[in-house]
């Protein structure tokens, strides 16, 4: 298993993490990528629900034949490690992670990435998490100029 190569990475992924999941009133947001900055944002939407992210919290990098069981054991000792603070209870509410696996053994990476702000739409349904090392800030969330670019 690989995860973070720096030592200031590395600290990212270490230690308590704790996660706060609250109600949002978005009603003047109609699209939830209308949020997302520009810089490494992650979603999972689907007809307008779903889930938006940005920041890292804390990551993982694994390749080759043995990254599914590496990923298994890092968001266990990840979830083991955190504190989750849910008053909204909604699949995808509480400590999340987006991830994306190599097809094959070799070549490439694969990433599991808990952003530091995941911001979630179930029906009528909005929800704000913040996840930091232990303790959390509420973020400033502000409608971008434009979505981010669509990678391929």
């Amino acid at each position: 298993m690989t995860s973070s190569a720096t030592p200031d990475e590395q600290s990212a992924t270490a230690g308590t993490l704790v996660a706060r999941t609250v109600r949002l009133d978005l009603d003047e947001v109609s699209a939830l990528v209308e949020l997302l900055p520009g810089d490494r944002p992650v979603t999972w939407l689907r007809r307008g629900e779903g889930l938006i992210g940005w920041g890292v919290a804390a990551e993982l990098r694994t390749r080759g034949a043995t990254r599914f069981s590496d990923a298994v054991k890092w968001w266990a000792e990840t979830t083991e490690r955190t504190v989750v603070r849910d008053e909204v209870n909604e699949p995808g509410t509480g400590l999340v992670s987006f991830g994306s696996f190599a097809f094959a053994d070799e070549p490439g990476d694969s990433v599991l990435v808990v952003p530091e702000v995941v911001i979630g739409r179930r029906g009528d349904t909005t929800w704000l998490t913040t996840i930091g090392r232990d303790s959390i800030a509420a973020p400033v969330l502000s409608v971008a100029d434009a979505p981010p670019a669509r990678s391929r």
